[in-house]
């Protein structure tokens, strides 16, 4: 696919030149020629335009505020989570606890869930109705159908005391 660089290299015009021209941007003053060269190169490669959607991510939790902010494991996992979704523009829209409020049609407002702690299998099936993309995190039962993430304790506690022994 023909980046909007090679455009302008082709067309001898500055890439942000293309980028307006190809955005229809009316306030740009060019010759219509150079419009047209630009729309014609652009056709020549099949060049699409990249629309990039901003993925919005509901992180649901069976914990009560209280226990999240003292247990020192989950709150780990939950800032991890966030690190790795700024690292890859993807938006933590919203932390939903798993109470008699919580309704399932807000689920299917976020493009996946990702759910933190132990689920009962009604409330995995609901929720995976009310959206496809679930993630659960650290369960101790699986689903089929169902991605799980689940942390090498066993491993990560190797690591740990071996690091532990070699200081």
């Amino acid at each position: 696919m023909v980046t909007i660089q090679q455009i302008a290299e082709e067309t001898g015009l500055s890439s942000s030149t293309v980028s307006r021209i190809l955005n229809n941007d009316q306030t740009l003053s060019v010759r219509d020629t150079t419009r047209q060269l630009v729309f014609e190169v652009a056709s020549k490669h099949h060049y699409t335009k990249k629309v990039k959607k901003n993925i919005t991510i509901g992180v649901i939790t069976t914990f009560s505020e209280m226990r999240e902010n003292h247990d020192a494991y989950w709150r780990q996992i939950y800032l991890g989570i966030q690190s790795e979704a700024r690292q890859h523009n993807i938006t933590i829209d919203e932390i939903m606890r798993l109470d008699k409020k919580t309704r399932l049609s807000q689920f299917r407002q976020f493009d996946a869930l990702i759910a933190l702690g132990e689920l009962s299998s009604t409330a995995v099936q609901e929720i995976k109705e009310a959206n496809q993309r679930l993630v659960l995190v650290d369960a101790k039962k699986h689903y089929p159908n169902v991605d799980a993430v689940d942390p090498e304790l066993t491993n990560m506690t190797v690591r740990i005391l071996d690091e532990l022994y070699q200081s």
